[in-house]
């Protein structure tokens, strides 16, 4: 609770009267409700915390949106006074929402949904938080201006979905220490004429079709893992790849790679 004064003159006496008055906060908050959540949705996981379910641009005050680590009002309602961590943003949130700049995510996001940013065409960066473990399908799919996206933090990443940076404007991409990784789903990168190098990381077993279709500026493919994965993609026809000095003769000798033999040098 907060402790106020009121100073009261008494006119016809010339005295003063001094009160002390006590409110609870919670009682307050009924009534006064911030401005967050007039943009933003959330919607309880069940779990002990809540997932950011909508967007809503036009009622946001800047194109520069930044996600709280916590929130106190769900589907709603005043939780009185409980934190709830923002761990996930829902399929579709932010859809389209093309002013949108720069967003700032929650160190305590673990997912991010399917198409939750597609279409975002004014998001020129973002940085992944350390706990994340999912990107969704179609995540940032279209994200044109999208140039980079750092995922140095991302130790947790278990999956990044179909086409989730399809068309969007990345130039290079390091997953290197993205060490839970295992697979580059379909598509993935598919029409992202301007990336021109990716790094891969030492925990990929596989690399889906179409995963670089498209990618016609990517020149270097540097790829982390001792055994060659498996590779149903098609390598851009200018593009290097770049693997382990001890591995190069199994990379050119394993199925699917072994098309591109030439193109493949130790580092």
């Amino acid at each position: 609770s907060t402790t106020f004064t009121i100073t009261m003159s008494v006119i016809d006496k010339n005295t003063s009267l001094t009160a002390d008055f006590d409110y609870k906060l919670n009682l307050f908050d009924q009534y006064y409700v911030p401005q967050i959540y007039d943009y933003f949705t959330f919607e309880e996981n069940g779990d002990g915390t809540v997932e950011l379910t909508a967007f809503d641009e036009e009622k946001a005050p800047s194109t520069d949106i930044v996600i709280p680590e916590s929130v106190s009002y769900v589907d709603g309602v005043w939780m009185d006074g409980d934190e709830f961590d923002v761990t996930s943003i829902g399929n579709n949130a932010f859809f389209n929402c093309d002013g949108l700049t720069s967003i700032t995510l929650s160190s305590s996001l673990t997912s991010i949904g399917s198409s939750a940013f597609s279409g975002c065409y004014g998001l020129t960066s973002i940085t992944l938080p350390s706990g994340l473990e999912a990107i969704g399908d179609d995540a940032f799919n279209g994200c044109s201006e999208l140039t980079e996206v750092d995922l140095s933090k991302c130790t947790s990443l278990t999956s990044i979905g179909l086409w989730a940076f399809q068309a969007s404007g990345l130039t290079e991409v390091d997953l290197s220490n993205c060490t839970s990784l295992t697979n580059i789903e379909n598509g993935t990168f598919q029409n992202c004429s301007g990336l021109t190098s990716i790094t891969l990381p030492s925990s990929l077993t596989n690399i889906g079709w179409s995963a670089f279709y498209d990618c016609s500026g990517l020149t270097t493919i540097r790829i982390e893992a001792t055994t060659p994965p498996t590779l149903s993609s098609a390598i851009p026809s200018n593009a290097t790849i770049e693997v382990p000095s001890a591995s190069v003769e199994a990379y050119k000798s394993a199925s699917g790679w072994s098309s591109y033999a030439s193109k493949i040098v130790g580092y």
